[in-house]
């Protein structure tokens, strides 16, 4: 082979040795930037966009874990009354005409609201939640006068 090989390129003008020289200098380094270059190049790329994305990702959990942390920090007192009358007196004293208020335990109370304004309402909500009273469940259905119709159940903090 190495003889066939030698008598093949002793046949070959200097040029045409040059040339060929040339050739497989070039083709070795397609083949080094096809073959190592650009698949490591490309798998860097790609361990970088991953590991932004786990950073962002362990931001936000980290993020929720502390505000976890802080309601926990944050238990509002025991309530003085059962969950119907606190309800009762924070919503005359933001202004809201309960349409039916029942007490089902000294913990829970379903309620209804027949015209409530979005803003309003959901500020009144996030007090109540401050307070350690909570949405079970809650249907706000859409007036035809931009007001809500709300009814939902409440529970209290101690009893969740």
């Amino acid at each position: 082979m190495t003889a066939a090989f030698k008598l093949w390129w002793t046949g070959l003008s200097l040029r045409e040795q040059r040339m060929m020289l040339v050739m497989v200098a070039l083709l070795a380094i397609t083949i080094l930037w096809l073959g190592i270059i650009r698949p490591v190049d490309n798998a860097l790329s790609s361990a970088r966009e991953h590991h932004g994305r786990a950073v962002v990702q362990n931001a936000q959990v980290a993020a929720k874990v502390e505000a976890v942390r802080d309601l926990r920090r944050t238990v509002p007192p025991a309530l003085d009354a059962d969950v119907a009358t606190a309800i009762g007196q924070s919503a005359s004293e933001v202004g809201f005409v309960l349409g039916k208020i029942e007490a089902q335990g000294r913990d829970k109370a379903s309620l209804s609201i027949a015209s409530a304004r979005p803003t309003a309402f959901f500020g009144w909500l996030q007090d109540l939640e401050r307070r350690g009273i909570f949405p079970e469940t809650l249907r706000a259905r859409a007036n035809s006068d931009r007001t809500l119709n709300i009814e939902g159940v409440f529970r209290g903090r101690a009893a969740q």
